[in-house]
């Protein structure tokens, strides 16, 4: 029995051993996984903080450099704004400038015209006046010697008194040559004379001063017909003026209002450049910002997915050593259950097969193996 209990000891002994090995292998697994673990983690929440801390930064560069590109595109619209508005006055001075200088000169223009239709129709009109204030002094003579008797007509036409003298003195001078100057036919025939020679002049002074009357009444036909000339003539002229002065003026008005709708439309165009600008600066902004966090994120769950990758393995290579750890216990405890089964079949606890006389109970020299049924067998 002393041998046998010694086996068995051993095979206890051995299947301890194995057990506690592998207990501590997997222990020292289990440990080293998850300390694999903790490391893991440190390292990966590090790099989600730089990452953190790198998305941050950008974003902060991105926001600024936004924030600087909307003020540099906003401060270069003022300037344009002002250039175009001094080139817009600039325009309007030089155009009303022109227009004033082509207004001045046209109603200049214009003044000379009348100024040679006056000279003009005054030369025409001066030597007629004479004509036609002869003709009105004859007309009054006419009308107050003829019409109303206020004057005589013998006191009116001076040809008349020097007429009669003459003809008295033919009467006198033939009278006398005859010898009878102071006799009573005499005087007979010089009043006969006087008589005949009244009642003759009054009506070739009437003709005289009707002829004179009708060529002033000629004159100032003419003139009238002058001054009518005269007043088309410088009717013409101002309806003229007047219609260049409209169209000048209208001109001026229209190239005005086209450079002010010119103006507008080119400050419009500036402000809707501006608004456009602006919202593609911000676009281009939101959109940086939008691929940063989405850079961002995709690093975060790389991170988060080499961490659970790696805590995986680490646990799986921990679970792996764990269970061959109690495999190799489990081995442990078969062998020596094995070898006690062997020992217990040899009859190393006192009893066994057919031997005698040895203490492994057979007649052989060692130990029965499994036979083929699997069972302990003694010797023969």
């Amino acid at each position: 029995m002393g041998m046998g209990a010694a086996m068995v000891g051993a095979a206890a002994v051995s299947a301890g051993a194995g057990m506690y090995s592998s207990s501590k292998a997997a222990s020292a697994q289990k440990k080293a996984a998850g300390q694999a673990s903790d490391t893991q983690y440190r390292i990966a929440e590090e790099d989600r903080a730089f990452q953190r801390e790198l998305y941050d930064q950008q974003r902060a560069d991105t926001r600024e450099a936004t924030d600087l590109a909307r003020q540099y595109v906003g401060n270069a619209v003022a300037p344009a704004a002002d250039a175009l508005r001094t080139g817009a006055d600039a325009a309007a001075s030089h155009l009303t400038s022109g227009y004033g200088q082509a207004i001045d000169a046209a109603k200049t223009g214009y003044g000379q015209a009348r100024s040679d239709i006056n000279a003009g129709f005054d030369a025409a009109r001066n030597p007629l006046q004479p004509y036609a204030s002869t003709g009105n002094d004859a007309l009054n003579r006419l009308y107050r010697t003829y019409i109303t008797g206020q004057d005589s007509y013998q006191a009116t036409d001076p040809g008349y008194a020097w007429r009669l003298q003459q003809g008295q003195q033919a009467l006198e001078r033939s009278a006398a040559a005859r010898g009878g100057l102071f006799s009573g036919a005499t005087g007979k025939a010089l009043n006969d004379y006087a008589q005949g020679a009244a009642s003759q002049e009054f009506q070739n002074s009437f003709d005289r001063l009707n002829g004179v009357v009708q060529m002033g009444y000629a004159a100032n036909t003419a003139l009238s017909d002058i001054e009518a000339n005269r007043g088309a003539a410088l009717g013409d002229v101002s309806q003229n003026q007047g219609r260049t002065l409209a169209e000048l003026y209208g001109q001026q008005g229209t190239a005005l209002g086209n450079l002010s709708m010119d103006y507008g439309t080119r400050v419009a165009d500036l402000h809707t450049g501006l608004g456009t600008a602006m919202a593609n600066v911000t676009t281009g902004g939101n959109a940086a910002v939008n691929s940063l966090a989405t850079q961002y994120g995709q690093r975060t769950s790389n991170i988060l997915g080499n961490l659970s990758q790696g805590v995986s393995n680490a646990q799986m290579a921990a679970g792996e050593a764990r269970a061959s750890g109690y495999l190799g216990a489990g081995r442990a405890v078969s062998n020596s259950m094995n070898t006690l089964g062997m020992l217990y079949g040899m009859g190393a606890f006192g009893k066994g097969g057919t031997g005698s006389g040895t203490p492994y109970g057979g007649t052989g020299n060692g130990l029965m193996i499994l036979g083929a049924n699997g069972r302990l067998g003694g010797g023969t």
